[in-house]
């Protein structure tokens, strides 16, 4: 029988962990049911930002995530996994009649999609490719580290940064735009490589990028309008400095 929990498993090896999260309380105890005849410890969480803290914490061997929308989409969370954590299998739950949904989603680095509602038998040939090399001991990476930059720190469980000690938020496309710029702080950062490390293999549109850096300056200045954080190159990119405290 599938082991549900609700905080982090004590991992034993003798059965892979698949971290499931479904916002739909009658899906979820769908698959609930479905999942119990498999062979598979299942961890259960409700959203997105959930399944990100228990990913951290308990290092599943899979992930399988419901048609998340809002602040942090499943999108959202698949890029954010993606950016310390290319092997990890996910699976996401596709509705009837998503094939953009499924293209998008497979694009930004879902291992596979699962027609829903689920169906038994789809769950149980999804787990098999998902956990095919299970060997007992996770070997995906770790989360991502802080990165300490004077006046900055930011984050690397959590989207915020710390600005003088002052702790402010990000949507996660922003924070994956800042992590990037403060890694290679200094340096002209190509528009290209901004929108390959933000939103991986994903068409966006021309401006998307300059819209999310706009947002981006506005949170580190204050609402200022200098752009003293992130300079613009035009032709090529962006350069990303820290200031001295005015």
């Amino acid at each position: 029988m599938a082991s549900h929990r609700t905080g982090p498993p004590d991992r034993d090896g003798a059965r892979p962990l698949l971290l499931a999260a479904e916002g739909d309380r009658e899906v979820a105890a769908e698959l609930g049911e479905m999942l119990s005849a498999e062979p598979v410890n299942v961890l259960y969480c409700a959203d997105t930002r959930d399944a990100l803290a228990l990913l951290e914490r308990s290092a599943p061997d899979a992930v399988l995530l419901g048609p998340f929308p809002g602040a942090f989409s499943t999108p959202d969370f698949l890029r954010w996994v993606r950016v310390s954590d290319r092997a990890l299998p996910i699976a996401v739950g596709i509705p009837p009649g998503e094939a953009d949904y499924a293209d998008r989603v497979r694009a930004l680095g879902a291992t596979l999609v699962v027609r829903r509602p689920y169906r038994r038998e789809d769950l149980a040939g999804a787990l098999r490719t998902l956990l095919g090399g299970h060997t007992g001991v996770s070997g995906h990476s770790a989360a991502l580290g802080p990165i300490e930059l004077g006046r900055l720190r930011i984050e690397g469980g959590a989207p915020e940064f710390l600005l003088d000690g002052r702790p402010v938020s990000v949507p996660p496309t922003e924070f994956l735009l800042l992590r990037y710029l403060a890694e290679r702080v200094g340096t002209v950062v190509p528009r290209h490589e901004l929108v390959r490390a933000a939103w991986g293999d994903a068409v966006v549109r021309g401006n998307t990028l300059n819209v999310h850096i706009m947002r981006l300056r506005k949170r580190l200045e204050g609402g200022g309008s200098r752009a003293r954080w992130i300079s613009t190159v035009h032709g090529v990119g962006y350069r990303f400095t820290v200031p001295d405290r005015a």
